[in-house]
């Protein structure tokens, strides 16, 4: 072989390394956090544990929840938006930060323009009262509010979120009556103060709530949501949409910063997808009272939209009313 030949033959093999370049490990390659955005206690906090233990699974790398609370999840969702979108953060959000508070308050970021990756359970909301309120149904417990106006105290999980709304549709669609809201961190601390008596009204998940509705240190008395769960069946409770023609939806959602690359989406998509597959992470969420509904990232951005629109004139009005007094 002559010179020419070998150098020939060095150059086209060069040429071939640089073309092929080191190989590019796949994503993930190293471990996730999925950002909670209230904190630790509540139903949110506690699927979302579910779902990241079976994501590590499915992706072969750590899924680690971290709680972020404050305004309602706006804080954290603020956070994210102007995270990297490389899929190694992502978040869960829920109807209240994504369809309802950037309608009531200025955020840091538009709920549109995340990356939808998929929305994986329904939420059953339930209404519990403290055992003092003399009421043992809905309209009984609208009478009580219309004759002692101000005195019915509804918790929140803080910022202008589902409760708000909950709260302000049954005033609307009852006829109206005064009441006070007490913002809290998360829903663990909003059942101990309603517990302790300084709220004296809730609504949330069953597996918030329910333990105490069997002990008795809170009454059941109605099912504001737009699904329903086994435990709730059971106790024969009259529906809002039935009452007074209104129903709470909300949609938890997996989201991301805008702009991820299509690829990174799609894998997380068909983890989550995967992940709520799982026999055994149906049963969990379904002993949390969380019925699984799974829905691609685009069909999550679409309903996202659509409980957007129809709670905006709610808000619109609840803002109205607080120039007054309440």
């Amino acid at each position: 072989m002559t010179l020419k030949h070998t150098v020939a033959g060095w150059s086209c093999l060069t040429l071939a390394v640089l073309a092929c370049g080191p190989a590019r490990a796949e994503y993930p390659e190293k471990p996730i956090t999925m950002v909670v955005p209230y904190g630790a206690g509540g139903g949110t906090d506690l699927a979302a544990r579910i779902l990241a233990t079976e994501m590590s699974k499915v992706l072969g790398q750590r899924v680690v929840v971290r709680n972020d609370a404050g305004g309602g999840g706006a804080v954290a969702l603020g956070g994210l938006y102007a995270g990297r979108p490389d899929g190694y953060t992502i978040a869960v959000g829920t109807a209240s930060n994504t369809s309802i508070i950037p309608h009531a308050t200025p955020v840091a970021y538009d709920p549109f323009k995340f990356t939808y990756i998929a929305s994986y359970f329904g939420w059953p909301y339930i209404a519990v009262v403290h055992p003092s309120v003399p009421a043992k149904t809905l309209p009984e417990l609208v009478a009580w509010a219309k004759a002692n106006p101000g005195k019915l105290v509804a918790v929140t999980t803080g910022g202008f979120n589902l409760h708000e709304v909950g709260m302000g549709l049954l005033s609307e669609r009852s006829g109206g009556f005064q009441y006070r809201t007490l913002p809290t961190n998360s829903a663990a601390e909003g059942t101990s103060r309603v517990l302790a008596g300084d709220a004296n009204f809730a609504s949330g998940s069953p597996v918030t709530y329910m333990q105490h509705v069997k002990a008795g240190s809170l009454r059941a008395i109605a099912i504001v949501s737009d699904v329903s769960d086994a435990s709730m069946e059971a106790l024969k409770l009259p529906k809002t949409r039935d009452l007074y023609g209104y129903e709470l939806v909300n949609t938890t959602v997996v989201i991301a910063p805008p702009g991820m690359a299509e690829p990174v989406r799609a894998k997380l998509e068909a983890a989550v997808k995967k992940s709520v597959e799982n026999p055994e992470v149906v049963k969990a969420l379904a002993a949390l009272d969380f019925p699984v509904q799974f829905s691609s990232g685009p069909e999550a951005l679409k309903t996202t939209r659509r409980i957007s629109g129809l709670y905006q004139p709610v808000v619109a009005k609840l803002l109205a009313s607080k120039t007054g007094a309440k």
